[in-house]
Parts: C-alpha cells; structure tokens; sequence
C-alpha cells in the first residue's frame, strides 16, 4: 500500500520501478530455490515464527497481489478490497475471503488462480516459441540450480496472467493455465510476454526472439520496466542454463544506451556477480575491462556533480553508474574517489551525500592499511547513524586478509552497536569469502551468545558462507552446522547451501563460457 500510496500522490517518482528491482527481484530470487516456501505457511514450531518473514511472504506476496491487480484490473481490484473489509469487518479472515472478494463480478475464478500462487513452492518459467501467427507456450517450475543435461520436470502448474505487446503496439490479455498454450501473435520484429513485468514469473525466448528483443532494447524501444524484466531474467536463464554464457553477454552489451538507474544496475549487478562466480578465470579480467567500456559513455555523460533542478532519477542514475565504475576498475573514477576522500577526511559535510557510499566503498575496495586508519577514524567521529552504517560497510569491503579480521574484530566490539555489526559481514567481498567464513566459525561463540535466538544471526551466516562455489565448502558449513546447531537459521541455511552448490554447478558447466566470448 505504501508504494500504491506514493505512486498516486507523486507519479513522477516512477515508484514501481523501485518495487520490482527492490521487492519483486528478491522475491523470485528466493523463490528460485527448492529451500524456498510457499507464501501460506503452517507454523509448526516457534523457531519458524521469524524465518518465515522473509522475501516470499512480504516480496512474493505484495508481488502476486500486483500481478493479480494487473490480471482483473485496478478498478476491479480496488472494489474487490473494499468489499473484503466490509465483509469481514470486525471478524476473522482467510485468504480464501481475500480471493472470494476480488473474484466477485470479475469473471475469474480468483481462488483457483491465486492458490497456485500462495500455497505452492516455486515460480513458473515460459518457454516462448514463435511459429508462424502464433505463440506456442510451455510452462515449467524454475529452478536456480537446475541441470541442463537432465531437466526434471515438476509437476507443478500455475494459472499465469500472460499479457503480450509487440513493436506495433498490440496487446493481448492472455493466460496460460495449462502445461503448454497457444497465443495469436501477427508478425512483427519482436514481442514480449510479461508486458509491463507485473507476473512473478521469467520467459525464455527462441534464438529469434531473443534476438528481436535484442534490437528493441539498442533502440531503447521498450518501456522501462520492460527492459529491466528482460534483462532479470536473461541472467537468471542463463545461471539455470536455459542461455549460455556468451548468448547472456551479448544480450547485456545491448544496454550501453540505457537511461535508468534501476535497469542500469540490474545489468551492471548481473556483469559482477558473473565476474564473482569466476574469480580465478583468467577472463574476469576481460570481463570487467568491458563492463568499463559498455558503462564508460554513460559515467562520462552523468558526471559527479549534481546539477540544480535535476531529477532523482539522474541522481540515482549517477550513483548507480560511479558505484559499478568503482566495483570494475575505472581508473578515473578510483582517482577521484580518493581526492574526494582525502577532502571528507577534512570536512564529512564536503561529500555529496547520495555519492557518500560510493567514496567509501571505492576507497575500501581499492586501499590498503592507511584507508582503512582514516575510514576507522571517521566512524568514530561521525554522529549521524546513516554515516556510521556506510562507514561499517566500507570497512568490510577491502581485500587483504588482515584487514577484514581488522574489520570483523571491529564490527564485534563494544565501540559498534550489535545490529550494525551484520554491515560489515555483509560488505565482504567474495575474494575475502575465505576469511570471513573462517571468522565466523572462529568467533562463534559470540555470534550465538549475541544473536543465535534471533533471524538476525542468518545474515550473518548468509553473508559469511555465501560465494565461495564449490561443493567442498558447502560439505564444510554443513559440517560446522551439523556440530554448532543454529535453529533460528535454519531455513537460512538451507538457502545459503543451495546457492553455494548451484554456483558451484553452473561454473563447472560453464568453465569456457567467458573464453567463448572473449576469444
């Protein structure tokens, strides 16, 4: 409600651009593991009580809901609400009320649509065939750590919202409640299922549909929203092997024109988390040389310096691009990174506040002992709360063993306040993963004594173990929890060792997929 709120008082904010890189994205991302749960759950044991509110209760649900508001129309969905809190004012609901409501006058059974939604585990993918004046449609669960030698296929099927538009400007209301499904589409240089990105699920396109799209999106030919959506999903496709490496690169170097901060950040967030995965690869370095060369032209023509009247899109736009310029190397921007942080050294009230972050990463990522003194310093003299926490994600970003333990020993000292502490695990960058697993094991102890009867002390787990892509290291954190029990982590866990073997995976399947490239 907060965003329908917002998006009706200042439309100009564009703030569902927000709620699908913010809320919908790590929705499906969790959702995309066989460790998720369904938005419904039966809680059995109190344990569960906080685990359970997490990305698929609050970005799953609050995304299906939109999807669902999409499907019958928002009119239709608003009055659908209201008769919801009439009907059951000063009583008990379930979700069955909620659907019955919303279904009312409709023409839609929402029921039956909707428990595929909140009482199964997973989210669909869509295979998109064009054959002539037609789509021909399949559906099947998506999953991250899937094996594209031996598929397997789940049985589950969903009753999905299939909007289409073409170059052309048609559309079509479609849905897909079936296995498989046909859909009219007149001929045209490229359509897109999942108009407007409002369905909680990914569409895989033939050869020549991937191809069209990637026309569109040179040519900036679609909205906004559709843009991010495709370029969501061609990373996610290709870390499930339904794209290969080379086909999912190709498709991102079509972004160099791009104007969104959030569609920016989406490709740029996929280039590195791809350079993660192969850390070691003798490619990464060509890898991150281009990312430089597709994000170059855009840094150049955002600049550092906020212009009067701007908008918070361009300011958004303009962190977004410097952060990634930083993560990847651009020598000019780590210059003046670090001119700009020998002036807030002098004077914090000198950095532009929406590029504070930015200074202090870039000065971490790239800095040794004396960056990591003055930004300890600074943390110390600071009296803003907000400063203090990018100071602590600063610290956890450098990449020298001895100063990440620096930085840990730091974060769990009485000079840091206990919830801040996650800041610093969490900035940890995957060359440093090693060390920030051994730690944690190391000062166990005080991690459960401090958080072990909260959800909070899964973060600190997620962000230690996380990263490190082999099948070795998730057999060691299963150990180590198998003998150091963590019951308010549970899930997390679980979470946390599925993504480490589906990154191990997908880097053994795609061992030459950056030398394919790169040549």
């Amino acid at each position: 409600m907060a965003y329908k709120a917002s998006n009706a008082l200042f439309p100009e904010w564009n703030i569902f651009e927000e709620y699908l890189a913010a809320i919908t994205s790590g929705g499906k991302s969790l959702d995309s593991l066989r460790s998720s749960h369904p938005v419904e759950v039966v809680v059995r044991d109190p344990n569960e009580v906080d685990q359970i509110f997490d990305a698929i209760s609050y970005n799953k649900g609050g995304s299906v809901l939109r999807m669902l508001e999409r499907a019958i129309g928002e009119e239709a969905f608003r009055k659908g609400i209201q008769r919801f809190l009439e009907q059951n004012a000063f009583a008990c609901a379930t979700t069955d009320d909620l659907w019955k409501a919303l279904g009312e006058g409709t023409g839609v059974d929402v029921r039956t649509m909707m428990n595929g939604w909140t009482r199964v585990t997973g989210l669909p993918v869509v295979l998109v065939r064009r054959d002539a004046g037609a789509l021909r449609l399949r559906q099947e669960r998506f999953l991250l750590d899937r094996d594209p030698e031996r598929p397997v296929e789940d049985p589950t099927l969903w009753d999905i919202p299939l909007p289409t538009t073409d170059d052309q400007g048609r559309s079509s209301p479609a849905r897909l409640p079936t296995r498989e499904g046909t859909v009219e589409a007149p001929p045209s240089e490229w359509i897109k299922v999942n108009a407007g990105q409002a369905g909680f699920y990914l569409a895989q396109y033939d050869d020549a549909g991937w191809a069209g799209l990637t026309k569109a999106v040179e040519k900036l030919a679609l909205p906004t929203m559709d843009r991010y959506g495709l370029q969501e999903d061609a990373y996610s496709l290709m870390r499930a092997g339904y794209l290969s490496v080379p086909v999912y690169l190709k498709f991102a170097g079509a972004f160099g024109r791009e104007t969104n901060p959030y569609v920016w950040g989406g490709v740029l967030d996929g280039l590195a988390a791809l350079a993660d995965i192969f850390l070691g690869d003798p490619h990464v370095e060509r890898l991150e040389n281009w990312a430089r060369a597709l994000l170059k032209a855009t840094a150049e023509q955002i600049g550092w310096e906020e212009q009067p009247g701007e908008t918070s899109e361009r300011t958004l736009l303009r962190s977004t691009i410097l952060g990634s310029a930083v993560r990847f190397g651009h020598p000019e921007t780590i210059d003046e990174v670090r001119r700009r942080f020998e002036l807030g050294r002098r004077d914090l009230s000198t950095l532009p506040p929406n590029l504070r972050s930015t200074i202090f990463y870039g000065t971490a990522r790239h800095g040794d002992s004396p960056a990591f003194d003055a930004i300890l310093e600074l943390y110390e003299k600071a009296d803003l709360p907000e400063v203090k926490v990018q100071l602590l994600r600063s610290l956890g970003a450098f990449r020298k063993e001895a100063l990440t333990r620096r930085a840990i020993e730091y974060a769990l000292s009485d000079k840091v306040r206990r919830q801040d502490a996650v800041a610093v695990f969490g900035s940890v960058p995957v060359e440093m993963k090693p060390t920030a697993w051994k730690l944690l094991r190391e000062f166990w102890p005080v991690l459960d004594e401090r958080y072990g009867k909260s959800g909070l002390i899964g973060h600190f787990i997620a962000s230690a173990a996380s990263g490190i892509p082999t099948e070795e290291h998730a057999a060691d954190v299963e150990r180590f929890f198998r003998e150091h029990p963590a019951p308010y982590a549970s899930e997390k866990i679980k979470q946390t060792l599925e993504g480490i073997r589906a990154r191990a995976k997908f880097r053994a399947r795609n061992k030459s997929g950056l030398a394919q490239f790169f040549g």
